[in-house]
């Protein structure tokens, strides 16, 4: 079963303020688990209720927060590791 992926602009904003490389990983491997191939996702805990249910998903030290809404999944975030959480709060 393959998803779409869609990445909002923040998402963009993150993934451009990384390195180049790291990017793309990051953008190979949720290309991945779209395609099925990874399934190492963790809910979220606790989330804003106004994002709904979030997922994390771990890259390296980096992690991406994204939601499922039907066959897509919602890229909401990219953070490192230790700035992840300190993110989602602010936005």
């Amino acid at each position: 079963m393959s998803r779409r992926v869609i990445y909002s602009a923040s998402a963009i904003k993150d993934l451009r303020r990384l390195d180049k490389s790291i990017a793309k990983r990051i953008m190979d491997k949720v290309e991945g688990l779209a395609a099925g191939k990874e399934i190492a996702v963790t809910p979220l805990k606790f989330t804003p209720a106004d994002l709904g249910p979030l997922y994390k998903y771990r890259v390296g030290d980096y992690r991406v927060l994204f939601r499922l809404e039907g066959a897509d999944i919602c890229v909401d975030i990219v953070a490192h590791r230790s700035e992840v959480y300190k993110v989602l709060r602010r936005r």
